[in-house]
């Protein structure tokens, strides 16, 4: 009886062999048909007894067996059932021929069925699991009718047992899920469920095959957990919902399956909860596979081409690159070329047809091959190629013997020179035989390499054949070979090789290609021999970088074992390589060597475009190998090798192919292994190679000796006939020539001992001259010979030279140059010595205008050129005496040409690359290691005697361009000779010291050793520091001395450089060089134009006579100012003394001294350029803010017409200033009464900036910075209106504030100290800039600025000390605010100061509180300093009534007091300006407190008493430089 609910679960029905019953589940009414047991069927009545039924909406399908025969028989029928109403509508017999007993008749569990109704109801499957078959029915008629019209049945496979146990329709009228009971499919499983599709289509066929089948490879239920381990699972029954699959284990547990989308695949068991439930969750395709339809079942196999590396969801696989190897189921694309089949053994060639070394050396030379590839090998074509080559020799050296001689003769000589020694035939008597002799050579050549190859071409194993492209069998070698049984020698041993080869232990390697199996899926187990148990071996397995390929190695234990290897999962293999490995060694006896070699073979398999088959073996057989390889040298070892031959093939199959077109493709998923079989078999036979030489050494060198000599004879037998023959006949054709040169030269020798010079006879000359054309066109040995010899007697001078010989000499000298510089040597020694003579001859003053000729010019230049070149070779060549000689005759040319030769612009570029090449470093580098000796090498002399001397010669405006590359090579090199000189001055030649001196002039005068500041700062410093240290040692040239103080005095010009000499404190060692050079007036007033550019005033005030400087600078005023010519010393001493002047003591000084009248003459004579006359009344200028001078200039009328004369005169616009400035001085007190009657309240401008034009760069910036923020300033770069005069005046008088752009150039100015003092005057607000580093002002100028605030821009950067002024500005607008206001008239409305746009942190002005302080009665200081408390100092500054300096000391302690104390006795007047510039960033009560200098005084006086006298009478050390510190 069954029992099953309908899909609405409205009713449920009752099934048994008595009665059919519905029950209406909503109320309670039940139908029932009794009549079940009395249906007619066929023509008898019956019963039936159901054993599976299924239903639909309204009808239901039972199968059961039907009782016949008067029940003695039964059939297995199907009953169609009408549910609403009930009713039977019609019986079927599945199969009317199958008659059963009556055993059916009676359900029991044995004969279990199973019936589905596929979910469209058209079909009907039943499944008869004793029977082993499935009975697929197809519904006909309507809904009142329905019958069934056709039974197709599933129905093979011996495998099968229980087939049709259960079954179910998936999702899908075509798919058709049936369980089987009993399966030899899988090995882990004792049922399967099979799957088939497309039911419909395939009822005609015979045979149907599943589509897959659960469980799988991908799809395993290895995870369900299971009592008995060694037990295989066996299902119930399964059931299928909208195509998910639900599978009953016998045991209980419950499997789902649910259907995965296309891509994926349910692979993964999981267990729910600890229940008896077990789902497969969805998982992707695994590498090699795809799936493009939704459903439970696994991933089918990727088609060949395609691949699927297995990490995302396939559903279609992709295109492989159509070079790679992609096989079914490939994971990725895979390079073959990785995997060759490699072997190591190799079969010996046949020996080789000619074994006789004679006769193949002369089929060698007479080869018949025509190839050109084998050509080109042959004897016969390099001898060829030799005698071509041979003859174009012989066919150059014929043209060119009767050409005009040029450079090429000289090569052709030289080529003769080299065949004659290389003539083998004539003994060295022809170059003709040396050409044939290189033929020879060739050959000889050609057969010593075949020889030497020949021999070393044994044995096979270790060299090539001779001539491998063109004849693989040209080699020194015998052979044979056979197969041997391994048979004992006579005395019963076997041969060491073999024992070796027995041993040698094996490696086998793996490789999976085109495979995802991973190294832990992979077991490989082996026994020792066949029949013997297998045993897991431990294994070495390696993974390619994309895990797209592996490999695993492991041990063999004998040479004769088996080997199985399983890989588990679902893994699909392209291809797979074995490898043997055995690792070699080496045994030596007395008699022979035995190598067993490496084992190393590789053999791959595949089939294309399949898998590897699950199950495959492979058979490897092992050959011996013995080669036995006699020794080349009689006395050697015999060598004995060994190697294994393995042959790995494999047996029956190597791809599953056919096996699945038979059988089914489902079965590529039914197993979880594939298995690799390995047998290994060793042969009984060996193979022997026997190999011997053909020729062994000795016999190889004699007939190789044998063969050359007998060429060279050949040859010889040759040449002599021509010798014997030909060679007299040639004699007698040539004729004699007359030696008419030698009787021309005897006569001239006889001049020369008669010592009668400069002869005249142009007959002589004149045959000279032809015959030398003559020999110079037939015999060029001759020629030279004989031209050598008459050089050498004309420069004696004992003929005077006419025109065309000369010009023929010059002509012959310009050729030697070209030779020369091409080649660097003479080959003929006549050529030198001709090169050395005619530069004597060409240097001599009567033919000078000889040198003048441009192409001579061109062609010594063009070899200047090659020396700067070249270099090193050309500079120490024995021929550059030659280049002294002329360069040194160029100077002292005395003709019109001079300067023009001089002055000529390629002497001078090729000469400027002579001295900046790197070897003239390597040249002062020698002459420093050489400067003891009195000898001067030749490198030396060219350098500093001749290129240098050159140099002295040019002006400076000339050197403009080439000065800067000079400094930059040579000014180290020149401190180096001098810091050398300086160490060692005693050990230096006089020869080196005044090659030093001229140097030193050179460079001093011409090149300008200073330069500009960003060029080689340190180089200069370091000479200047040099020239400083030679001048305090021994003087050993007076010259060069004074270049030394010139140079240091030039280094005053230089801002950077006087810096520097300004911070090394050099007055006191200038002082000490003045003493010493007393007698030296020209060193001495080089030294006081030094000081006058380092002094301080605390330097000027030390000065025990600072009236000496004034009368030395007087003296030399005095003395220059007469003198034609000194225009330019007098310009550089009115320079200084402009600097000196402005010290007051030194002002002072030349005032004393009648200074002004020089001064007067200077600025007044008009010999004078207008700069000297600028500088004078400049000096005027400066010399005039004395009252004294300025009332002696106001009475001299003569003197104040002219310069209101020149102030009026435009055309020397700086002269006209400097005028006018001095004539403005003179007489402001004539006009500034009116100027301050006409001065106004109202200011045109807010800024007037008062600067040197050294510092207008800094100045520049500033300005355009302050019109960006608005400001109206005045600059006179833009804003001279009228006079310069008049516009400074009134700009300072319209202006609210003055800056002050402080520098020693501002300082030594006249114009600034005018501009300065005027706003002084005018009382501007000043405001002082610093322009330079460390920059602190004195002397006027101190006294200017004193008590101001500084903005110090380098200190600061100028972004912030921008910030700084404007703070500034700001203050001093604050405290004129209350004025202002005050004021009625009419003022200008000032910018506002904008904050800083930068982050930079301000300082605001300092608002202190202004604190009250009282004198306490009763209050006693202490009597040292040192013990004062913050009260102590407070009552200090009250009693004394210094109240002024409370708002800076009010909070130190004595400790503090005392050192500020210090400070002050240190710089009294500096001290007193940082106070006062302290008190000005402080506001007290909004006053502003400044100490004067009468406080300033007290407060040092009266603090005196309380300071311990050790303090008091310890001196304050002053830093000195180390040069100082030297001295």
């Amino acid at each position: 009886m069954f029992l099953k609910v309908d899909p609405q679960e409205k009713f449920a029905y009752v099934f048994a062999d008595a009665f059919i019953l519905s029950y209406d589940l909503f109320t309670d009414q039940v139908n029932q048909i009794n009549k079940t047991n009395s249906i007619v069927f066929g023509n008898s009545y019956g019963s039936c007894t159901p054993y599976a039924f299924d239903l639909k909406n309204d009808w239901a399908a039972v199968v059961g067996f039907h009782s016949i025969e008067n029940y003695s028989q039964s059939k297995q029928c199907l009953y169609i059932i009408g549910l609403q109403p009930l009713r039977i509508i019609n019986v079927s017999a599945i199969d009317e021929n199958d008659i059963q007993g009556t055993e059916r008749t009676s359900y029991t569990q044995d004969y279990k069925m199973s019936l589905s109704i596929n979910p469209s109801g058209t079909t009907i499957a039943i499944g008869d699991g004793q029977l082993n078959k499935v009975t697929i029915g197809y519904m006909s008629g309507n809904e009142s009718f329905r019958f069934v019209s056709k039974f197709h049945e599933i129905s093979e496979s011996e495998n099968w047992n229980g087939f049709g146990h259960s079954i179910s329709w998936l999702n899908d009228d075509e798919t058709l899920a049936v369980l089987m009971l009993k399966s030899t499919n899988n090995s882990s499983m004792k049922s399967e469920i099979q799957v088939y599709k497309n039911i419909f289509l395939n009822r005609t066929h015979d045979s149907i095959v599943p589509s897959f089948v659960i469980p799988n490879n991908q799809q395993t239920l290895s995870g369900i957990q299971r009592s008995n381990s060694r037990r295989k699972f066996s299902f119930r029954r399964i059931r299928t919902r909208s195509n998910n699959l639900l599978i009953q284990v016998k045991n209980g547990d419950i499997v789902y399956i649910p259907s995965a989308d296309a891509g994926f695949c349910s692979m993964k068991l999981v267990l729910i909860n600890s229940s008896n439930l077990y789902v497969m969750q969805p998982r992707p395709c695994v590498s090699g596979s795809f799936k493009n339809t939704s459903g439970p079942g696994p991933c089918t196999v990727c088609p060949p081409r395609t691949k699927n590396p297995g990490n995302y969801s396939a559903i279609q696989c992709r295109p492989c690159n159509s070079t790679a190897f992609c096989p079914l189921g490939a994971s990725d694309e895979v390079n073959l070329t990785d995997f060759n089949s490699y072997n190591q053994t190799f079969s010996y060639p046949d020996t080789p047809i000619i074994d006789d070394y004679d006769d193949l050396l002369l089929l060698k030379f007479f080869s018949t091959n025509m190839k050109w590839n084998c050509l080109i090998f042959t004897p016969l074509f390099w001898t060829l190629m030799a005698t071509i080559l041979c003859l174009m020799v012989w066919v150059i050296m014929f043209l060119t013997k009767r050409r005009r001689p040029t450079l090429i003769d000289i090569y052709r000589q030289r080529a003769k020179t080299v065949f004659k020694h290389t003539d083998l035939i004539g003994e060295g008597e022809r170059w003709i035989g040396g050409l044939v002799s290189i033929v020879i050579f060739t050959i000889i050549i050609y057969c010593s390499i075949f020889a030497i190859f020949y021999f070393s071409s044994y044995p096979i194993e270790k060299a090539e054949a001779v001539d491998k492209a063109c004849d693989n069998n040209q080699r020194n070698s015998k052979f044979d070979n056979a197969l041997q049984l391994p048979l004992p020698e006579p005395d019963g041993t076997y041969w060491k090789i073999f024992d070796m080869l027995n041993k040698q232990p094996f490696t086998m390697t793996i490789h999976l290609v085109n495979t995802r199996a991973q190294c832990n899926d992979i077991i490989v187990e082996r026994n020792r021999r066949t029949g013997t148990p297998l045993s897991r071996v431990e294994t070495n397995c390696t993974l390619s970088p994309n895990n797209v390929s592996g490999s695993f190695s492991f041990g063999l234990p004998t040479h004769k074992s088996f080997v199985r290897v399983g890989i588990n999962g679902p893994y699909f293999i392209g291809a797979l390589r074995l490898c043997l490995h055995g690792k070699s060694y080496n045994e030596t006896e007395d008699y022979a060597v035995h190598e067993l070699h490496e084992l190393d073979v590789c053999t791959l398999f595949y089939a294309n475009n399949q898998t590897i088959a699950r199950s495959t073996d492979f058979v490897v057989r092992l050959i011996k190998v013995i080669n036995i390889t006699k020794p080349l040298n009689r006395n050697d070892r015999t060598s004995y090798g060994g190697i294994w031959a393995p042959f790995i093939t494999y047996t029956d199959i190597l791809s599953d192919e056919l096996y699945f077109a038979e059988k089914g493709e489902y079965l590529r998923y039914s197993s979880k292994q594939q298995t690799i079989n390995i047998h290994f078999e060793e042969e009984i036979y060996f193979v022997q190679n026997n190999q011997s030489p053909i020729i062994r050494r000795g016999a190889l060198f004699f007939h190789t000796v044998l063969f050359s000599f007998s060429l060279i004879e050949i040859f010889a037998m040759i040449f002599l006939f021509y010798k014997l023959w030909f060679h007299p006949i040639h004699q007698r054709i040539q004729r004699s020539q007359d030696d008419l040169a030698i009787d021309h030269c005897t006569t001239l020798e006889t001049w020369k001992q008669n010592s009668e010079y400069y002869k005249q006879d142009d007959d002589i000359l004149n045959d000279l001259h032809t015959e030398l054309l003559r020999l110079k066109s037939s015999n060029i040995v001759i020629f030279r010979q004989e031209l050598n010899k008459v050089v050498t007697l004309l420069c004696t001078n004992v003929i005077y030279l006419n025109e065309p010989i000369l010009t023929f000499l010059r002509d012959y000298f310009i050729e030697l140059f070209q030779q020369w510089r091409e080649l660097t040597y003479f080959n003929d020694s006549n050529d030198s010595n001709i090169f050395e003579n005619l530069s004597i001859i060409f240097t001599n003053l009567c033919y000078s205008n000889q040198l003048e000729k441009t192409s001579l010019i061109e062609e010594f230049c063009e070899c200047l050129n090659t020396i700067a070149r070249m270099g090193q070779p050309m500079f120490t060549n024995s021929h550059i005496p030659v280049i002294n000689r002329l360069l040194n005759s160029y100077l002292n040319i005395e003709s019109h040409n001079k300067s023009q030769l001089i002055e000529n612009s390629r002497f001078r570029v090729v000469i400027i690359k002579c001295l900046c090449v790197p070897y003239t470093v390597e040249i002062f580098n020698q002459l420093k290691r050489s400067a003891k000796s009195e000898e001067r090498s030749l490198p030396e002399t060219f350098v500093f005697s001749v290129l240098l001397y050159y140099v002295s010669f040019l002006s400076t405006n000339q050197l403009e361009q080439n000065a800067p590359d000079l400094r930059k090579h040579l000014l180290p090199s020149i401190y180096d000779l001098l810091n050398d000189y300086a160490i060692s001055l005693t050990d230096w030649s006089n020869s080196a010291v005044n090659i030093l001196t001229d140097v030193t002039t050179t460079f001093l005068y011409r090149v300008d050793m200073t330069m500009p500041d960003d060029e080689d700062f340190e180089v200069q410093v370091s000479i200047i520091n040099i020239a400083i240290q030679i001048l305090l040692g021994q003087c050993r040239s007076a010259k060069l001395h004074k270049n030394c103080i010139q140079y240091v005095y030039a280094g005053t010009l230089s801002d950077n450089v006087l810096d520097y000499l300004k911070s090394q404190k050099l007055t006191q060692t200038m002082l000490k060089l003045c003493t010493v050079y007393k007698d030296e007036a020209e060193i001495q007033f080089n030294i006081y134009r030094i000081l006058a550019a380092i002094m301080t005033e605390d330097d000027i005030k030390r000065l025990d006579d600072p009236g000496a400087i004034a009368k030395v600078f007087l003296d030399h005023l005095s003395e220059v100012i007469d003198r034609v010519g000194w225009e330019v010393r007098l310009k550089n001493l009115l320079s200084s003394l402009k600097i000196l002047l402005q010290h007051d003591q030194i002002r002072d000084e030349v005032y004393k001294q009648d200074g002004i009248p020089l001064f007067i003459k200077c600025a007044t004579k008009t010999k004078f350029e207008a700069l000297a006359q600028q500088r004078a009344l400049e000096n005027l200028l400066i010399m005039s803010f004395d009252k004294n001078v300025c009332k002696n200039l106001k009475e001299n009328t003569t003197f104040i017409e002219y310069i209101t004369t020149v102030s009026k005169n435009p055309t020397q616009s700086d002269l006209q200033r400097a005028a006018e400035s001095l004539l403005w001085i003179l007489t402001k007190d004539e006009t500034s009464e009116v100027s301050q009657t006409n001065q106004s309240s109202e200011t045109t401008y807010d800024i007037m900036i008062s600067y040197s034009h050294k510092d207008k760069d800094l100045c520049f910036q500033l300005y355009d910075r302050l019109q960006k923020d608005n400001f109206r300033v005045w600059l006179d770069r833009e804003q001279m209106h009228g006079t310069p005069l008049e516009a400074m005046s009134n700009a300072i008088e319209n202006s609210e504030f003055v800056f002050i752009c402080m520098s020693d150039g501002y300082k030594q100015s006249g114009y600034c100290k005018m501009e300065a003092y005027y706003a002084l005057e005018r009382q501007r607000c000043i405001i002082p800039l610093v322009m330079k580093s460390q920059y602190r002002p004195d002397g006027w100028l101190g006294i200017v600025v004193t008590g101001r605030m500084r903005i110090d821009f380098p200190k600061y950067g100028f972004d912030d000390a921008y910030d700084k002024l404007m703070i500034e500005i700001d203050r001093n607008r604050k405290e004129k605010k209350i004025d202002m206001n005050q004021n009625s008239a009419r003022h200008h409305e000032m910018p506002s100061i904008s904050k800083p746009s930068h982050n930079t942190q301000i300082v605001e002005d300092k608002k202190v509180l202004k604190a009250t302080y009282q004198a306490k009665s009763d209050h006693c200081l202490p009597s040292n300093i040192e013990q004062w408390t913050v009260d102590d100092v407070q009552q200090f500054f009250v009693k004394q009534q210094l109240e002024s300096f409370l708002p800076i000391c009010s909070q130190m302690k004595g400790t503090r007091l005392l050192a500020l104390y210090k400070m002050c006795m240190t710089n009294s007047p500096t001290m007193l300006q940082s106070l006062n510039n302290e008190l000005t960033t402080m506001e007290t009560h909004g006053e502003r407190n400044i100490i004067g200098i009468a406080e300033y005084l007290q407060f040092l006086e009266d603090i005196k008493p309380f300071v311990p006298i050790s303090n008091e009478k310890s001196d304050v050390t002053v830093p000195r430089s180390s040069l100082c510190t030297l001295l």
